[in-house]
């Protein structure tokens, strides 16, 4: 993953000199701008603190995640759940132990310790 390089502190001067019609030499003497994307990067950011700009949403969409998962035992006896129960909608972990009970037609894990 590359490295994210930070924008300067004082967006908002260098939003008003861009709007102004500086050029890019000039942002770079002044405010110490490397490139052009360290650019777009403040303009943009001073645009969001203005709010002239809503706020751009990161990271990944969430699935919805079922409450029911339907999972079969294999050849070895073994009950496998999917990712999605483990990891996404109980927040298991590698490592975590359960108590298995049986109530009826039902089973029950109980989380360890």
């Amino acid at each position: 993953m590359p490295r994210v390089k930070k924008a300067p502190k004082n967006a908002a001067a260098i939003l008003k000199t861009y709007s102004a019609g500086a050029t890019l030499a000039d942002l770079k003497q002044k405010f110490g701008i490397r490139g052009k994307g360290q650019l777009a990067a403040a303009v943009l950011d001073a645009l969001i603190a203005s709010g002239k700009m809503p706020a751009l949403a990161r990271g990944r969409a969430k699935k919805p995640v079922p409450s029911e998962f339907k999972v079969a035992v294999n050849k070895r006896g073994t009950i496998v759940l999917p990712k999605e129960a483990v990891g996404d909608a109980f927040r298991f972990s590698t490592g975590q132990t359960f108590i298995a009970r049986r109530r009826g037609r039902k089973i029950i894990l109980t989380l360890a310790g």
